[in-house]
C-alpha cells in the first residue's frame, strides 16, 4: 500500500481499483468504444423519462391546485356562512344590552321611588296644619254703681 491516493478517487494500489468499491474496474483499463448512435439513443431514453416526470409533475400539479382551489371555495363559502351569522349573533347581543339596560334603569327608579316612599312613611303622617287660635274680644261689661271704677274721688 504504498501509492494510496487520497480524496474522493482514492485507489489502494497500483492496480488503480477504488478503495470504496473495490470490484471497480482500475482506471488504467481502456473504455470500450462508444458510438455516437448509443449516445443519441442514451440521450433519447434519458429525455422520454425527463418528459413523462415533467408530465407527471404538470399532472400532479394541475390537480394539486384544482384541489386547492375546490377547498378555497368550500373555505371562501363557510366564511360568508360565518359573517352571516356573525352578524345575526352582533345583532342578538345588541337587543340583550340594550334590554338589559332598559331594565337596569327601570329597576333602579323603581327602588329609589319605594324607598323614597318608606322613608316618607317611618315619619309619619305629616302633621295636621295648625289652627292659629281665634281672637276673641270680649266686650266689657257695664259699670256697676258699687263696682269701684265708678265711685267718685274724694276731694
Amino acid at each position: 500500500m504504498t501509492n494510496i491516493k487520497r480524496g474522493p478517487w482514492a485507489t489502494d494500489s497500483d492496480a488503480g481499483a477504488s478503495v470504496a468499491n473495490p470490484g471497480d474496474r482500475p482506471y488504467d483499463e481502456p473504455m470500450t468504444e462508444f458510438t455516437r448512435q448509443q449516445a443519441v439513443d442514451l440521450l433519447a431514453a434519458s429525455e422520454a423519462k425527463v418528459d413523462a416526470r415533467l408530465a407527471n409533475f404538470d399532472t400532479s400539479v394541475k390537480t394539486g391546485f384544482a384541489e386547492l382551489r375546490a377547498e378555497f371555495a368550500g373555505l371562501r363559502t363557510e366564511m360568508a356562512n360565518g359573517r352571516t351569522e356573525a352578524a345575526k349573533q352582533n345583532n342578538e347581543s345588541l337587543r340583550w344590552i340594550i334590554g338589559s339596560v332598559f331594565t337596569f334603569v327601570s329597576i333602579s327608579v323603581a327602588i329609589i321611588g319605594v324607598l323614597i316612599n318608606f322613608s316618607k312613611a317611618d315619619k309619619g303622617p305629616p302633621p295636621a296644619p295648625v289652627q292659629p287660635t281665634p281672637i276673641i274680644i270680649y266686650g266689657q261689661p257695664a259699670p256697676s254703681a258699687n263696682s269701684p271704677a265708678t265711685a267718685q274721688p274724694s276731694r
